[in-house]
């Protein structure tokens, strides 16, 4: 997709304000959009709290500005809104006198702050079904319409359109990536998506001097059950694959994992990080990783690691790690599919459908990449 000329409207190094309010995986996709602005403009991010490490790791940390949205909290009621200082945090915004703001999410929600933030030029996706994943979904045609709502109200809230230039995805089936770039193209921003995008710690503590065999971060976790993987069966792939290969493997002990974990081989060390960064530093010491479809796949394909990642109820057309994609996992089994963890089956097919073959197979074609060019 080619760069536009630049806008007369948007000139060298001045403040432009992203929106980007949701969990770690989606904000390390939009770093390639924060370090191609960088070029053009003073960034500034507004994020959500449980996000803020990843930009302050790009970004000096003033120029992060962190807030719990309140339709992130379950349950609450009206309250939730009352105390979520959605006035304090509007002068937040105004404070940065961002000329640009953007959005890479069809959000009504952030698209209201955008215009309340004072941005004369607000560039994003309105909420349309091409613009929105899953609109096909019942509960997401709602959205969709309860979207329209809050933006025909919030226009005559504010006497001002909430974006100023829209945008329509190029294509319902492209990787959210894309839509950065999208938004990247509409604003004369020129776009790079070199690796890394996260700082590379560049220490080679645990690794030793054996750096001939690979080194493999295994992470069984994810935040909602539908995304997990057995464990029994990430279990069985380090004994009987990696572990005969001659790897060296980091087995990630997640916070919801509270049994007993077996016997592991001597190959194997059970890491516990006990923060994002200490993760962060364990994925810059390794070669490969396999991981569920969560934050840390998208850590590891930052930072440019040969990542096999496991697909349940999501789209990984639209999801999967950046550059990764030849290594991801899915059975696509469920006609509700992507569901975006909202499961109507008596079960989790999506996820009993993905075999341990299947996931061996792209195991050992990240392992063959790797050899072949290490």
């Amino acid at each position: 997709m080619a760069g536009l000329a630049p806008n007369p409207e948007i000139s060298s190094r001045r403040r432009l304000l992203l929106f980007e309010q949701r969990l770690i995986g989606d904000a390390i996709m939009s770093l390639p959009f924060v370090r191609s602005a960088e070029a053009a403009f003073e960034v500034y991010v507004a994020c959500a709290e449980v996000s803020a490490s990843i930009f302050k790791m790009v970004l000096p940390p003033e120029r992060v500005l962190a807030w719990t949205p309140p339709w992130f909290i379950e349950g609450g009621g009206i309250s939730k809104w009352r105390k979520a200082g959605i006035p304090a945090y509007v002068r937040r915004l105004r404070a940065v006198r961002a000329e640009v703001a953007s959005s890479g999410w069809a959000d009504a929600r952030g698209h209201l702050l955008m215009a309340l933030c004072g941005a004369k030029v607000r560039a994003g996706f309105p909420m349309n079904s091409m613009n929105f994943y899953a609109s096909r979904l019942p509960w997401r045609r709602k959205q969709i319409r309860l979207g329209k709502f809050i933006g025909a109200a919030g226009s005559l809230l504010t006497a001002r359109p909430l974006l100023t230039r829209k945008l329509r995805r190029a294509a319902y089936e492209q990787h959210h990536v894309e839509d950065f770039h999208q938004l990247a193209d509409s604003l004369g921003i020129a776009w790079d998506e070199r690796r890394p995008w996260l700082p590379q710690l560049k220490t080679s503590e645990g690794r030793g001097a054996d750096t001939e065999r690979p080194l493999w971060l295994v992470h069984p976790g994810a935040r909602s059950p539908i995304r997990r993987w057995p464990l029994a069966s990430f279990l069985k792939v380090v004994r009987e694959v990696l572990a005969p290969s001659g790897a060296r493997v980091f087995f990630v002990r997640p916070p919801e994992m509270r049994d007993e974990l077996p016997p592991l081989p001597a190959e194997v060390e059970i890491v516990t990080p006990a923060s994002l960064q200490e993760l962060l530093e364990i994925c810059d010491k390794v070669d490969l990783l396999l991981c569920n479809d969560t934050g840390v796949s998208h850590m590891g394909a930052a930072l440019g690691k040969r990542t096999v990642s496991i697909f349940s109820s999501a789209n990984p057309n639209w999801f999967a790690p950046r550059g990764c994609e030849k290594y991801l996992v899915a059975a696509d089994v469920c006609p509700h599919r992507p569901c975006l963890d909202h499961c109507v089956m008596p079960s989790y097919i999506c996820m009993e459908a993905v075999t341990y073959e299947m996931v061996c197979e792209k195991v050992l074609a990240a392992l063959h990449d790797w050899q072949a060019n290490h």
